[in-house]
């Protein structure tokens, strides 16, 4: 039975009669036997037999094999490949998601592919196996050859086989016991990343509920935005009606007051002219007293021209005493008027002063600041509020 047998700098050689072999090839090109295995080995740099990967012994020539041609040993060997799984992970290559990636996805698939490396050393380990209880078959077969030798070489190859079959069994055993531990740490490691998986899917519901409340407070402050603009542009107009209110109130105060004068002046004309007239009644009465004094027969006479005028006088003051106390009524009418009229502004203005109060600070002190503001103040005053 021939092995492919692989030494640490990557040559390939054949167990039976250690001949170069490919890497690749299923036969040796020197004896023609098939390659059933492959085989960690070393060659021995003084008579280039073919030794296990751990021997410290040649079997052959039987000097010491130095140790910088043994292979590292399994731990190295582990470290070795988790450095370079790592290495893989800060340059990860485009690949297919991992056969070993759940469904639901993780953040970072780059751990899945160092899990992956687990299940590999354990595959190579479980080869390892199977190529040490092939070995250990094989070695037994051949010891079997030899028991019956008295050759020293075949008997020093038949001790160092039973050491190697005793130094390959405990190789096993521990083998065995690391596979225990690989399995243990990647059901560890499993374990953690599905922990984190699921700390990560509730920080993503966490955080997807907290951009909610988020959206829902955005929309709120933008409705809130959209409720004090439209109170804004009410409040403009409001302050405009307001403003428009006030010119026309003190339009029709100048009205009031030009009006006022206008009467005033009428009233002192009309008591002039009343007061004109009751002198010229008063000679009236005088004269028509005297007449009836100076004879107490009545005389038609004819008249003469000044009692034709004074007639004349006395009926056009009487048609203006008429028209006076016509005059007159018409004024108390309209003062009556004025007053209510009066009244009503006083009420119209108590009512601009309340609308002025609700008004925002800001504004009210921009008022305060005006020359409307002056006027507005000696309207108030001359009506008394």
């Amino acid at each position: 039975m021939a092995l492919r047998a692989l030494t640490p700098s990557g040559a390939a050689y054949c167990s039976e009669c250690g001949a170069d072999t490919p890497p690749t090839g299923e036969t040796c090109t020197a004896c023609g036997r098939a390659f059933e295995g492959v085989l960690e080995a070393v060659r021995c740099p003084f008579c280039a037999a073919i030794l296990f990967r751990n021997a410290t012994e040649c079997y052959r020539c039987g000097r010491e094999v130095p140790p910088a041609e043994r292979e590292a040993s399994e731990e190295s060997y582990f470290a070795k490949l988790m450095d370079n799984t790592r290495r893989g992970n800060r340059q990860p290559e485009p690949r297919t998601e991992a056969a070993g990636l759940p469904a639901t996805g993780i953040a970072d698939p780059a751990l899945w592919k160092l899990s992956d490396s687990f299940q590999q050393v354990l595959q190579n380990r479980k080869k390892r196996i199977e190529q040490m209880d092939s070995l250990v078959a094989r070695a037994r077969r051949r010891v079997r050859m030899l028991e019956s030798s008295n050759n020293p070489i075949e008997i020093r190859e038949r001790e160092e086989l039973k050491r190697q079959i005793a130094e390959i069994l405990v190789e096993r055993e521990e083998i065995v016991k690391i596979e225990q531990g690989i399995g243990e740490m990647e059901r560890i490691y499993r374990n953690i990343l599905e922990l984190q998986q699921t700390q990560l899917r509730d920080r993503e519901e966490s955080l997807k509920t907290r951009v909610e409340a988020f959206q829902k407070e955005l929309e709120r402050r933008e409705q809130e935005k959209a409720e004090i603009k439209e109170r804004e542009a009410d409040l403009n107009r409001r302050e405009a009606e307001f403003r428009g209110l006030l010119d026309r109130l003190h339009e029709r105060e100048r009205e009031a007051d030009a009006r006022d004068t206008r009467l005033s002046e009428l009233v002192k004309n009309l008591e002039a002219r009343t007061a004109q007239l009751e002198s010229n009644e008063q000679g009236l009465r005088k004269q028509a007293a005297q007449v009836r004094g100076r004879s107490s027969e009545i005389t038609i006479e004819a008249p003469d021209p000044e009692t034709r005028d004074l007639q004349l006088r006395v009926t056009e003051l009487e048609e203006q005493m008429e028209q006076i106390t016509e005059e007159k009524n018409r004024i108390q009418q309209e003062h009556a008027r004025l007053s209510a009229l009066q009244d009503e502004v006083k009420a119209v203005l108590r009512f601009l002063d309340e609308l002025l109060g609700k008004l925002p600070e800001e504004e009210v002190k921009k008022f305060a600041k005006s020359k409307e503001f002056e006027a507005y103040e000696k309207v108030l005053d001359a009506h008394g509020l």
